[in-house]
């Protein structure tokens, strides 16, 4: 039952972790205004997001999204 304990606590801190850098991605993101997208300004290794990956854009491309990556 210890080894159930400690798995979870490791799942559970990989969640927080990839909660805190999906939070970051979003306030962290550069915003160009001229093309119309924001994209991450450094890598997210846990989110396998890049510098320059476009996070939003208002023409047609789709979001990263959250439980995707965590699945993943």
């Amino acid at each position: 039952m210890l080894k159930r304990d400690s798995e979870g606590q490791v799942w559970n801190e990989l969640f927080r972790e990839l909660k805190r850098e999906w939070k970051a991605v979003w306030l962290e993101r550069f915003d160009d205004k001229v093309v119309a997208e924001g994209a991450a300004v450094k890598d997210y290794s846990l989110l396998s997001l890049g510098r320059g990956t476009v996070v939003v854009a208002t023409r047609k491309y789709r979001v990263p999204d959250f439980h995707e990556i965590v699945e993943e």
